[in-house]
């Protein structure tokens, strides 16, 4: 015999969203939200706009259970159905998609500092903006023995900071959160002479 599925509810045919998200000053965790793609398309991160929340988002690996800081670079799409965080920034914090809310994509220089092991991927990401900037605060990840890679401004640990694009030297902080071979590479975007990573500990240097 053959089975006859019945689907109820109503489709949701909408194009775009508004929400207007809470934001409570100097609890860094209460201001992140977790929203979630409710169109039956990708969206397109490009097509969202902003008030008062951090321009970029993190997403969770489903197999790993690691925190992934995402940053607008080209097309950044999220899939249907699939969640991801956001972290309000300022007073009255909101954030929309639809095509009347295209912006220009953002073409600041970057490195993305991704650190692995067999447990997963966690990353950090050190923009060059041209300013200091608030940043996008670090997520513990899911799974505790990933190692995590961050940079920290006024003992604030961060996923996403921003630095004046002069800046020549930028600190960064590595846990390991259990014994093993890890590795630390390195995704550049944008026109850098070099990049050098220093092991303080050592005094290794790897171009």
């Amino acid at each position: 015999t053959m089975d006859t599925a019945t689907l109820s509810g109503t489709i949701n045919t909408k194009m775009e969203f508004t929400k207007e998200l809470t934001y409570t000053e100097g609890d860094n965790l209460a201001n992140f939200h977790l929203l979630g793609n409710p169109f039956t398309f990708n969206m397109d991160w490009s097509n969202i706009s902003v008030e008062n929340v951090y321009e970029a988002f993190a997403t969770v690996d489903p197999l790993t259970g690691g925190y992934v800081n995402s940053i607008i670079s080209g097309v950044t799409t999220i899939p249907v159905g699939d969640g991801f965080f956001v972290e309000a920034i300022g007073e009255n914090p909101t954030i929309s998609y639809g095509a009347s809310r295209t912006r220009s994509t953002d073409n600041t220089d970057y490195t993305n500092v991704i650190a692995s092991s067999k447990e997963g991927s966690n990353n950090a990401i050190v923009k060059f903006s041209g300013k200091e900037e608030v940043g996008f605060s670090k997520l513990d990840n899911m799974n505790p023995n990933i190692a995590e890679v961050y940079v920290m401004n006024n003992n604030r640990r961060y996923g996403i900071l921003g630095y004046d694009e002069n800046t020549t030297e930028v600190e960064l902080f590595f846990e390991a959160k259990e014994m093993g071979m890890h590795t630390i590479s390195l995704d550049v975007n944008g026109e850098f002479e070099t990049v050098t990573l220093v092991d303080r500990f050592t005094g290794v240097e790897t171009n």
